[in-house]
């Protein structure tokens, strides 16, 4: 069985904004640089900001 790993509200927000102000070039490659293995981790948060 996998385990699930479960990311705090303010890391995901933090990390859609740094991608808002340039510090990465996309979701992915924040997601990559953070070592998060779920896609849909960031896309998520990014539509409820």
């Amino acid at each position: 069985m996998k385990d699930v790993v479960r990311y705090s509200e303010a890391f995901k927000l933090r990390l859609v904004e740094d991608v808002a102000n340039g510090k990465y070039q996309s979701l992915d490659e924040a997601r990559r640089r953070n070592g998060i293995r779920g896609g849909s981790t960031l896309r998520t948060c990014q539509i409820i900001k």
